[in-house]
């Protein structure tokens, strides 16, 4: 078969033949919606997009807390079911988008107690090292036990946003 006639398929295929058939409107509308929102993704996404590097996962939990965003909000402005049903899954999913904000962040150190100026960061340049003073205000203040309990904190959020993605499912209406 040559092109022509792989070309006159097509066409016959997609528009019918002899003429237009109802369905034929069908596949121009539905065409019409794929490609509208594709432009308005576009332009929606494209800051998300823009920062994308396949390496980092980090990306896809900023894409995951932005979907979640969007997906909150729109079930809690045009949502149809009743409220003793749809009010927890809001608040599962406004969980969900903190505990991905505090992962993208990285706070768990400062919500663990984490002072800044406690430490004192010197280089020593005949060892060719960096070392590490506590300040003599700060003398009890221990960094190894805050950044214990700020992994165990991270872990304990990770765990907990887990078990509120398994719900995922129930959330549309």
């Amino acid at each position: 078969m040559n092109t022509i006639q792989k070309l006159k398929n097509k066409i016959i295929n997609w528009w019918g033949w002899p003429g237009l058939r109802p369905w034929s409107f069908e596949r121009i509308k539905t065409y019409y919606y794929n490609v509208k929102f594709t432009i308005i993704n576009y332009f929606k996404y494209a800051k998300i997009i823009a920062r994308y590097r396949p390496w980092s996962y980090t990306d896809i939990i900023e894409m995951l807390r932005f979907q979640l965003n969007e997906l909150c909000n729109n079930i809690e402005k045009y949502g149809i079911e009743i409220d003793e049903t749809r009010l927890p899954k809001i608040a599962d999913m406004r969980r969900a988008i903190e505990i991905l904000d505090s992962h993208i962040t990285d706070n768990y150190a400062d919500r663990c107690g984490y002072i800044e100026d406690a430490i004192k960061i010197k280089y020593d340049d005949d060892l060719n090292r960096i070392i590490f003073e506590k300040r003599p205000e700060y003398k009890d203040y221990d960094i190894n036990k805050i950044f214990k309990d700020a992994r165990e904190l991270e872990m304990k959020e990770w765990e907990e946003l887990f078990t509120i993605l398994k719900k995922m499912k129930e959330w549309w209406d």
